[in-house]
C-alpha cells in the first residue's frame, strides 16, 4: 500500500470514528403531542353536562376534554357547542388518541407464586390513560399473555388494571383496586368490565364485590 493511500484510510477511520462517537450521544426523549380530542373516564355520579354513556356500562360516563400539560381540562357546554362535531365523529377521533397514547405504554406484568401472569397493570401521568379501555389494541396487546376475554378496572384517570376473564384474579385484588377508587382525585370507573372481540360490558361494580 502506498504511503497516500495509507494516510487517505486513517482519514477515512478517523472520520468513521467521529461518527461513531456521535452516535452514541444519548437522544432526549421527545415527549409525546398532547391530544386536543380525547375523553375522560368517569363516575356517572358526577353528572357532567357534555358527558355521554359508555356503551355497555351501567354507570360510567364518557367526558369530552383536551389534554394540557398540566392535565386536561373538561369541555363545557359553550366549549362542545363551539366544537360543532357529532360524538360518533368526536369518540372515534378520541380512541385513535387513546391508541395513540396505549404505543407509548409499557405494562407492569405481575405473577403469582407460581409464576402465571396474574394481571397486567398501566399506569401514566397522562390524563387519557383510562380511555385506553376504548382500543381494540389493547386486548390484542394483552391477549397473548391473559387470553382473549379480558377483565379491565379503571379506579382513576392515570390506572388501568388487566385481568384474564377466566382467572377470579380480578375478584382477588378488586378490594385493592377500590381504594384508589375511593382515595382518587379524578375517579374513573368503579365497574369492572369484560373485553372482548364483541366489545366491552360491565360485569358488576368492584368497589362492593357484586361481580358476574
Amino acid at each position: 500500500m502506498s504511503r497516500a493511500c495509507y494516510f487517505l484510510s486513517l482519514l477515512i477511520l478517523s472520520g468513521l470514528g467521529v461518527v461513531f462517537a456521535a452516535d452514541k450521544v444519548p437522544v432526549k426523549p421527545v415527549a409525546p403531542a398532547l391530544e386536543p380530542i380525547c375523553v375522560m373516564v368517569e363516575p356517572k355520579v358526577l353528572h357532567t353536562t357534555t358527558a355521554h354513556e359508555l356503551a355497555g356500562s351501567r354507570n360510567t360516563i364518557l367526558t369530552p376534554a383536551t389534554e394540557l400539560k398540566s392535565g386536561s381540562k373538561l369541555l363545557d357546554d359553550e366549549a362542545w357547542k363551539e366544537l360543532g362535531m357529532a360524538w360518533p365523529v368526536y369518540l372515534a377521533k378520541a380512541k385513535a388518541a387513546a391508541a395513540r397514547h396505549l404505543a407509548t405504554l409499557t405494562p407492569e406484568i405481575h405473577k403469582d407464586e407460581r409464576g402465571t401472569v396474574e394481571y397486567l397493570k398501566f399506569t401514566s401521568p397522562r390524563h387519557l390513560t383510562s380511555s385506553i379501555i376504548l382500543c381494540p389494541e389493547l386486548l390484542k396487546l394483552a391477549a397473548p399473555q391473559l387470553g382473549d376475554k379480558i377483565v379491565a378496572l379503571v379506579p382513576d384517570r392515570f390506572t388501568v388494571y388487566l385481568f384474564p376473564r377466566q382467572s377470579g384474579a380480578f375478584i382477588k385484588h378488586g378490594s385493592e383496586v377500590a381504594t384508589l377508587f375511593t382515595d382518587a382525585i379524578y375517579p374513573a370507573s368503579d365497574e369492572a368490565f369484560e373485553i372482548s372481540e364483541n366489545g366491552l360490558k360491565s360485569i358488576g361494580n368492584f368497589t362492593t364485590g357484586d361481580l358476574e
